[in-house]
């Protein structure tokens, strides 16, 4: 919501004669200052919303401004609009005699048109810049903050403040075939909002905040009716016991005062009745569908809204909760309407509409167009609810648990939680501000500047004394219930949100993440020296040099270390192994609980032990996994993955016998005789034990009768029916494994080590009676000489 002085707002319900003024910065560098008399009286507009005809949620809304220029004098001949920058305002002659200026933002120009006398131009905020493919090299899961920087550095976005609801939530995996801008929508969607660029260029993640709306006996009661007398609210000007007529007789509004309204806003001149809904909407839940069908749900059956995001995929309810959390319970009424000259209002804005019956409906700004010179439109969109689906669902239990537990929820407080500065904008382009000063006793002075000619009225305030310069964006009317989030202090101590500088100097730093490098600043390098000045470690884009020995160390002591060329396993000061556990050459990663192990060039990996090799990996080669010797699944099934074109990948399991068996197939036909001589692929028979009894199984293509007549080593005989068609399966026991047959597996395993220690003890009697004879002979030698 625009902020604007109670002088301000009060002179605009009798007259709406808002100069417009703007500055165009053209990309060649020249800039020209327009005021009200370069535009034309029609054709200029503000529009500010979603387009939607359901709530929007999860949303980045974009700003647009259409613009006509005269020209008659034909003085933008030699310009070029396309992609000139435009910053636009707006001042009001109060009352009082003193202009207030109200600071509309700033747009891009796109599609520039010329019409002989005039230049129409239409021009967009900066969430254009997001309409780009996402590509990002975040190792997933990350959360919600990190991915919404790193999208805001992809767009050249400046990021408006550090943190937002719900932050801190997970994102399993990396989203495909996404725009920065879907990215910055379904992250506002988890924040129960949406995503918007402000009047300052900083993209905000917002949520949505009907607060005020639950505080009890907000807007009930009073009629705002405006009659055709001159005088307004002759109906009653009364609200729960305030009253609003001349300001002098007081300002409360529901135990409040009329600087309150700064929240919301009051519409009730509208120039024709508003189209409203038959019924409130209350949101009782959200609910999202995974990818294998199943419906996540946080809230009760209602008004439910369902979502559809790509950030939530693998932490679906996670995300339903985190939304539910800010949103159910949220009640307003749809509608829409054409309203008087209004240039204080934005997307998201909550407000009270009165009808032309005296009716108050609590509603949400979704969709404005403000016209220079013309009327307001206003509307909330939201898709109706069932007759009576939602009617009685804001007194439900759960509804009812919700809110008071928003209500009675602490909020999140942060000291660092502005905006990020574009200072060199903002110097270009900023505002003038009004100075209060207040002269102590002594005759010191304690300034404020502030952006309202009243100090009570502003929002952004600077007060500087002899203790420090404190800087606040929310300013309460009094110093001692503000909190003062920027400044620093005659210690010379600082509160800052984001500090931009080209070095620093420092004894010790604590925070959180810690960034190098990036698109302007190219690679980024962490060094590290020693108290000499040497470099005893250094990470830059061609990998970590560390000089030493790198531990990772647990809390019980074990720990993992690299030496040189070694990976060895420490438990309280004892080597475990001090064997080679990784060549260098290849490299271990991990990505949340997973190991990586990348490879080298034309280098294999394996692991075995007792002096035998058990499995080896070939990536560079075939992309062959070996293993050497026997294969266990513990629990579980052996399958391949095989790929379907229309059924997705799909598992395809290995048929299990209790025998280790191959096997073979084919089909033939018997000649006129009736016989058929199947040969046995002799490839195949060297894999085999035909010596031993194997199986042959028929199947008839055709009426008749078949038989096995004889079976031999490298081929059978089948005979039946003259010229029958069939098919044949050969299953024959693996060669060197006949006598297997459902063992046991631990007395296999123990067989299995006596073997490879018989194995490893033969060697080493090999080598001792090598070793004797060498030393034998070397004693003979050493005699004759």
């Amino acid at each position: 919501m625009i902020n604007a002085s109670v002088e301000f707002r009060k002179t605009m319900r009798q007259r709406t004669d808002f100069k417009p003024s703007a500055s165009i910065l053209f990309a060649d560098g020249r800039m020209v200052n327009l005021t009200e008399h370069d535009f034309s009286i029609n054709g200029n507009e503000l529009t500010d919303g979603a387009e939607s005809n359901s709530f929007p949620l999860g949303v980045a809304i974009g700003r647009a401004f259409s613009m006509e220029i005269r020209n008659q004098d034909q003085r933008f001949e030699d310009y070029s609009f396309y992609l000139a920058t435009v910053q636009l305002q707006l001042h009001f002659k109060l009352d009082s005699g003193t202009e207030e200026t109200i600071y509309l933002g700033k747009c891009t120009i796109t599609t520039p048109e010329t019409y002989g006398t005039t230049i129409t131009v239409q021009a967009v905020d900066g969430m254009y810049k997001a309409n780009k493919s996402y590509s990002t090299q975040l190792k997933f899961p990350v959360t919600l903050g990190e991915m919404v920087r790193d999208c805001c550095l992809q767009c050249g976005l400046p990021l408006g403040s550090a943190t937002f609801k719900n932050s801190n939530f997970s994102i399993k995996s990396k989203p495909e075939n996404i725009s920065c801008r879907e990215v910055l929508a379904q992250a506002a969607m988890i924040a129960g909002g949406y995503a918007k660029v402000d009047r300052n260029g900083y993209l905000q993640i917002c949520s949505y905040d009907l607060s005020i709306f639950e505080r009890e006996g907000m807007g009930y009661g009073g009629s705002f009716d405006n009659s055709e007398n001159a005088e307004f609210y002759v109906d009653g000007d009364n609200i729960d016991g305030g009253n609003f007529d001349d300001y002098s007789s007081g300002n409360t509004f529901d135990s409040g005062t009329f600087l309150s309204m700064d929240d919301f806003h009051m519409f009730y001149d509208f120039l024709s009745p508003p189209q409203t809904d038959a019924d409130d909407v209350v949101i009782t839940g959200i609910q999202i569908t995974d990818t294998a069908g199943k419906t996540h749900l946080c809230g009760e059956e209602g008004y439910i809204l369902s979502i559809e995001n790509q950030l939530a995929k693998g932490n679906e309810q996670s995300a339903v909760n985190a939304i539910g959390k800010l949103i159910n319970g949220f009640k307003f009424r749809a509608f829409s309407g054409e309203y008087i000259g209004y240039p204080l209002a934005e997307f998201g804005d909550i407000c009270y509409v009165i009808d032309q019956n005296g009716n108050t409906y609590q509603s949400i700004l979704t969709d404005i167009t403000y016209r220079f010179n013309g009327k307001t439109s206003l509307k909330c969109s939201a898709d109706s609810p069932l007759r009576n689906s939602s009617k009685d669902a804001y007194n439900s239990d759960y509804i009812k648990a919700v809110i008071a537990a928003r209500n009675y929820t602490d909020q999140e407080m942060s000291a660092y939680d502005l905006v990020v500065q574009q200072m060199s904008q903002l110097a270009a382009n900023t505002l003038g501000f009004h100075e209060t000063k207040i002269i102590q006793d002594d005759g010191s002075v304690i300034v404020y500047r502030h952006d309202k000619p009243k100090l009570s009225e502003s929002k952004i305030v600077y007060k500087s004394g002899i203790d420090g310069f404190f800087v606040t964006r929310s300013y309460t009317g009094k110093d001692s219930t503000t909190v003062w989030k920027a400044g620093f202090d005659s210690n010379g101590n600082a509160a800052l949100n984001i500090l931009s500088v080209i070095g620093i100097h420092w004894d010790w730093a604590y925070g959180g993440t810690l960034t190098l490098g990036g698109e302007d600043n190219k690679n980024g390098v962490l060094r590290i020296l020693n108290a000499n000045g040497a470099q005893i470690g250094k990470w830059d884009n061609t990998g970590a040099d560390i000089t030493g020995t790198v531990k990772t160390i647990t809390s019980n002591g074990v720990y993992a270390k690299i030496t040189g060329q070694d990976i060895a396993f420490i438990n309280g000061g004892d080597d475990i192994n001090e064997q080679v556990l990784m060549q260098m050459g290849a490299a271990i990663s991990t990505d949340s609980n997973v190991a990586d192990i990348d490879l080298g060039e034309n280098t294999s990996f394996g692991i075995g032990g007792n002096g035998r090799e058990m499995f080896q990996m070939h990536p560079y080669d075939d992309w062959t996994t070996k293993i050497l010797g026997n294969f266990e699944v513990m629990s579980g099934t052996k399958s391949r993955v095989a790929e379907t074109q229309n059924f997705f990948d799909r598992l395809l399991y290995c048929y299990e016998t209790p025998t280790p068996m191959f096997g073979d197939v084919g089909c033939a036909q018997t000649n006129e005789e009736g016989v058929a001589i199947i040969d046995i692929d002799p490839v195949f028979a060297e894999t085999i034990s035909t010596g031993t009894e194997y199986q042959v199984f028929l199947q008839k293509e055709g009426p008749g009768d078949l038989w096995i007549q004889e079976k031999d080593e490298s081929y059978f005989v089948v005979r039946g029916t003259p010229e029958l068609k069939f098919s044949w399966e050969l299953k024959c026991s693996q060669k060197h494994f006949e006598h297997l047959r459902l063992e046991e597996e631990t007395q296999r395993t123990m067989v299995s080590k006596d073997i490879n220690n018989a194995e490893n003890d033969y060697s080493d009697i090999i080598d001792g009676l090598v070793n004797d004879y060498d030393t034998e002979m070397e004693e003979l030698i050493n005699e004759s000489n």
